[in-house]
């Protein structure tokens, strides 16, 4: 591993994580206006060509199976998609324009959007059958879009040290996170709270990334938190095709008042759709 002076280098390189681009940004404080106009929307959103491609594509993508061809932002949001998936979708498309992981090889970037895009829709469908003010549904699938935009992050800021944690993950030995608080003494979630305050987003999503593997963190976010670590539990149900609820999702299941056959519902949901998810994040990274 790195000698501890390296390790301290990289980590202050935190310190130089991207800013928005001024055009990310402006679109970024429209996503996150509650009483925006559609049209003034779709006015700034047209101004990244990028997301418009991607949106028309997602919008045509069988996963939505519209019949007919779109070609109208417009009437992408309004017959299609609707106003907060358009919304969510945007973020993450901004999120992977703004972060750049070409530069490390073994970063598969279609599994990361993947997990990312799974991580979301299960949070948002979760927060639906809680029917909590503080887990209004869109709220949980932005929480989940961001979950682990810290190793992107890290994937960008130092993609050759990343590189060879990426390859100690494949011997199989330690999770990547677990690597990375060995090399580095820090995890992604932690990196990824350093972004959001970077980019200034709600204290929400900044309180539920930064503290999400903090055990003894009690604050605002919490109740979010445990959501998304249910989630994390679902989707290593989904895949390794386990039937059995293991005890910590059971756990955090009682804490949320889940019922198992909700839990299994949208496994099986999700496992489903898998091709047509798989489609959908095809297009969102423009492969």
């Amino acid at each position: 591993m790195l000698s501890t002076q390296l390790m301290q280098l990289d980590i202050s390189k935190l310190k130089n994580l991207p800013p928005l681009p001024e055009e990310s940004g402006r679109i970024l404080t429209a996503l996150n206006d509650p009483d925006i106009e559609l049209d003034k929307l779709v006015s700034l959103l047209s101004t990244s060509p990028i997301l418009v491609g991607r949106l028309l594509g997602l919008a045509n993508s069988a996963y939505f199976g519209y019949p007919g061809t779109v070609t109208n932002l417009k009437v992408a949001i309004i017959n299609v998609l609707g106003l907060k998936l358009v919304k969510n979708l945007s973020l993450s498309i901004l999120l992977g324009t703004a972060l750049d992981s070409s530069r490390c090889v073994h970063f598969e970037s279609e599994r990361f959007w993947l997990n990312t895009l799974l991580t979301a829709v299960s949070a948002q469908k979760l927060a639906m059958l809680l029917r909590q003010e503080s887990l209004e549904p869109s709220l949980a699938y932005t929480s989940g879009i961001l979950l682990h935009i810290g190793l992107l992050a890290a994937v960008h800021v130092y993609p050759k040290q990343m590189e060879q944690l990426l390859l100690l993950e494949e011997k199989g030995e330690f999770t990547l996170d677990k690597l990375m608080v060995q090399g580095y003494a820090i995890d992604q979630y932690q990196v990824g709270g350093y972004l959001l305050e970077r980019w200034q987003l709600p204290m929400i999503f900044r309180n539920t990334i930064k503290h999400y593997t903090d055990t003894h963190y009690q604050g605002e976010a919490l109740l979010m938190i445990n959501l998304l670590r249910l989630v994390n539990v679902l989707l290593i149900m989904i895949r390794h095709n386990e039937e059995q609820i293991p005890r910590e999702g059971l756990d955090l299941m009682k804490i949320l008042e889940v019922k198992e056959s909700e839990m299994l519902a949208i496994k099986v949901e999700l496992s489903e759709k898998m091709d047509d998810l798989n489609a959908l994040v095809k297009t969102m990274t423009g492969k």
